[in-house]
């Protein structure tokens, strides 16, 4: 049914995110941006802290080919504390958009460049200091294959008058060009 097609994407759609973002290199899963140890690190020079500064740093640390697609991706949590920073006259360092004059804007950014928030992105402080992705996300590779598999089990639950539906999809994906990330890491 329908609705069961909807409860599986979701569920691939997490798995897909978590891969993505923490994936372990070598193994049978996607590789993982923050696993990945040819990607540029940008260290806050504080552990458990972000600084306006090192955020810009990670910002400008790419080629200008790179820079017409950037965008970040980190916690909710991560961004408020962005939000939070303030410069030595107490003004914000980092505007979300109603304060900047866009008072319908629908997408949050960071020095122009869209934020995304995702679950499996670290938060800052919380012990692990990989916090922030700042990149050109079209070169990370993601290999899809059409649809999904679906095998009905009308057997095994059977004693309990239950039918059992299992899915899979099978997927796949890398870095492609390292130098297309860059990756906050709240330490000395």
């Amino acid at each position: 049914s329908s609705y069961l097609q909807g409860e599986a994407s979701k569920a691939f759609a997490a798995v897909l995110d978590d891969e993505i973002i923490t994936g372990v290199t070598g193994s049978i899963q996607a590789e993982g941006i923050l696993t990945n140890t040819s990607i540029g690190i940008t260290k806050t020079g504080v552990a458990n802290t972000l600084t306006g500064p090192k955020i810009t740093d990670a910002y400008y640390a790419f080629r200008q080919q790179y820079s017409p697609n950037l965008s970040w991706v980190m916690a909710r949590g991560t961004h408020g504390k962005l939000l939070q920073l303030l410069d030595g006259a107490n003004r914000p360092l980092f505007l979300p958009n109603s304060l900047a004059g866009y008072t319908q804007s629908p997408q949050p950014d960071i020095l122009g460049s869209p934020v995304y928030f995702n679950e499996f992105v670290p938060a800052s402080g919380s012990g692990s200091p990989k916090s922030i992705i700042v990149g050109n996300f079209s070169e990370y590779f993601l290999l899809l294959r059409q649809g999904f598999t679906v095998l009905v089990d009308d057997i095994s639950m059977a004693y309990k008058n239950r039918i059992r539906v299992s899915f899979s999809y099978r997927f796949g994906g890398a870095v492609r060009d390292p130098k297309a990330f860059q990756i906050v890491h709240e330490a000395v």
